[in-house]
Order: structure tokens, then sequence, then C-alpha cells
């Protein structure tokens, strides 16, 4: 059976209790952060939900961070600005597909 998501930005459509639990209890890289720790995080990112068309359930979550002060502390770690993208930066790595333009 082939699934259809939706993606969606809107705030009001992350299950962010789901969320903190995925992260803390299954993400090897975030696993025993508290819950007010993965809020902040996402109050000061840009997040990111998939929706299973059929059901309403979400089944992704991916959040973006944005700076205005902080690009040289994350080049330090392979971030790198985007062209014509203000004060995005952008971290490239395998699977990630092709790298756009500089």
């Amino acid at each position: 059976m082939t699934r259809t998501y939706r993606f969606s930005s809107d705030p009001a459509d992350i299950d962010v209790h789901e969320v903190v639990s995925w992260l803390s209890e299954e993400a090897y890289w975030a696993r025993g952060r508290t819950e007010e720790t993965h809020r902040a995080a996402m109050a000061g990112s840009r997040n990111y939900g998939a929706y299973d068309i059929e059901s309403g359930d979400q089944g992704g979550y991916a959040r973006a961070l944005f700076t205005e002060d902080a690009h040289g502390l994350y080049q330090r770690f392979g971030f790198e600005p985007l062209v014509d993208a203000g004060s995005w930066m952008l971290r490239w790595g395998p699977g990630f597909g092709p790298r756009p333009p500089r």
C-alpha cells in the first residue's frame, strides 16, 4: 500500500507531545533530553511535519535553525551560508542530493 503524505510548516499541526517522545526516547542523539529542552529548541526553530493524508497521523518531523549572529560558530561545524538566503545556513552531507550553486 502506498501512503501519501502532506508537509506543513504550520506550528498548530505539530503534535508536540509526540515529537518530544520521539526525540527524547528514540533518537540516539537526543535521548534523555527534557521536554523543556525540546520545547525550547522547537520554539527557536522553523518546524516542519509530515502527515499521512488518510489518517492525519504525524509521521515525520524536522526543524530548521535560523540565526542572525552565530554564522562563525556554525561554519566551524561544516555549515555554509546559502546564496541569497539572508541569515539561513545549510550543512551538506551524504544522502542530501546535489549541492546547490554557491
